[in-house]
């Protein structure tokens, strides 16, 4: 398999607002650029994106009812314009920015027993999935546990991929088969990218596999001296998947079809899409001054929601 398009972007810099210190996530809640800084004294920076002159921080760490303590970056997720959920310290937050720029937590739910330290992937309002067993002491066949919210029922899926020439102990697996998880709660999917093998793999209802795809041939069974990384970061819109990789930045459809490679002319720590304006926000780690700059891009119009 191989992409069909590749497309060579060079990005701006948006030079008007202070360059962020440390950073661990860049989503989007309406018309802010909303990036988790966990070593900052605020959580949270917002940046209004029809006016990026105009940013604020939000959020402190405590055990108040509208502080945090242990979040999860891989749990973050927007809602609507104004609402998000996270997890912390295992359990699941509805937060709201209030017009004053507060943020205020609606609710709180538990998900699963243990902290799913390794991945997390909020599906809609429904379900919520992890990594099964990773970090427990306790030996499994399958990657993934999926929670029903409402009825606290666990069920594990999707069996092991078979790339290891020996045997490995549940933590060791859990390793090597690392990878980045998204959904699309509108088609009850989900898209998983391998962080050291060249493959991804579709479900459909979030745990029934659908389809796996290889990049180029299929991956011959290795030791862990032979891994090297593949793939990164995964980001997902309504209509495309986007994978950092060696390669580039992948597209892809919720088909697990390749639509098309990114080159840009940075390398980036980080990336959210804005998909009305078709625009790549990404954070670019400056060396120089030992800090993160946004840098934007425009999507090729063969991307267009």
């Amino acid at each position: 398999m191989n992409f069909p398009k590749e497309y060579h972007l060079e990005g701006v810099a948006m030079d008007e607002f202070e360059p962020v210190s440390n950073e661990d996530g860049i989503f989007i809640l309406g018309d802010w650029l909303m990036i988790y800084q966990p070593q900052g004294k605020r959580l949270f920076r917002f940046i209004r994106m029809s006016d990026t002159s105009f940013s604020f921080e939000a959020g402190s760490r405590g055990h108040g009812a509208n502080e945090f303590l242990n979040i999860l970056s891989t749990s973050i997720n927007p809602k609507n314009d104004c609402e998000f959920t996270l997890l912390d310290n295992g359990y699941l937050k509805t937060v709201r920015l209030q017009e004053d720029g507060t943020l205020t937590t609606l609710s709180l739910q538990k998900t699963f027993e243990q902290r799913p330290v390794n991945g997390y992937c909020q599906c809609g309002e429904k379900y919520a999935i992890a990594y099964a067993d990773c970090m427990t002491g306790t030996e499994s066949d399958y990657e993934y546990q999926i929670v029903n919210l409402n009825t606290r029922q666990i069920r594990k899926f999707s069996p092991y991929p078979n790339f290891h020439k020996g045997g490995l102990s549940q933590d060791e697996r859990c390793w090597f088969y690392s990878k980045s998880v998204v959904a699309n709660s509108s088609k009850d999917l989900l898209f998983s990218s391998y962080s050291f093998f060249p493959c991804v793999r579709l479900y459909e209802r979030y745990q029934v596999l659908k389809k796996e795809v290889y990049i180029g041939s299929c991956p011959q069974k290795i030791d862990r001296s032979q891994i090297s990384y593949v793939s990164g970061k995964t980001c997902a819109t309504d209509k495309y998947v986007y994978i950092v990789s060696t390669l580039g930045l992948q597209v892809w459809n919720w088909e697990a079809e390749p639509i098309a490679l990114l080159h840009m002319d940075r390398e980036f720590a980080d990336f959210v899409i804005d998909s009305p304006t078709q625009t790549l926000y990404t954070m670019v780690f400056d060396e120089e001054n030992d800090c993160y700059r946004i840098y934007t891009y425009h999507l090729p119009s063969i991307m267009a929601n």
